[in-house]
């Protein structure tokens, strides 16, 4: 990314997680400031398209359907090979009914989120 575009933030992280992002960086012989972004740019696009899918009246009811049952939970977890940790149904319901009316919210107000790119016309 060319550095006149680039932004200085400040954020907070888990120290495991900056444990991890410091590892990898020097493993890589790049910069913290490098790997954050690259991992930036990588996960952005899975983040986005949850965006989109919560918005769908369809998605978001099938979301929230599966997530209301701590049994389906732990059983689709099994099913791709996770475990559920106690706490962890209920961390996930808060968050899918969280995202849904977001979702919703958004679809409803007729003005659908966007990228800041596409927000500039980039």
């Amino acid at each position: 990314m060319n550095d006149e575009r680039k932004a200085k933030v400040t954020v907070a992280l888990d120290r495991e997680v900056l444990r991890r992002v410091d590892a990898v960086a020097g493993a890589r012989g790049d910069s913290r400031s490098s790997v954050i972004e690259r991992m930036l740019c990588n996960g952005i696009g899975d983040e986005e398209k949850f965006l989109r899918a919560m918005e769908n009246p369809v998605t978001r009811a099938v979301t929230q359907a599966v997530t209301s049952s701590p049994w389906l939970i732990e059983k689709i977890a099994r099913l791709v090979g996770e475990e559920v940790c106690k706490g962890d149904g209920s961390e996930i319901r808060e968050f899918v009914a969280k995202q849904a009316k977001r979702g919703a919210v958004r679809r409803g107000s007729g003005g659908k989120w966007q990228t800041g790119a596409a927000r500039e016309g980039a």
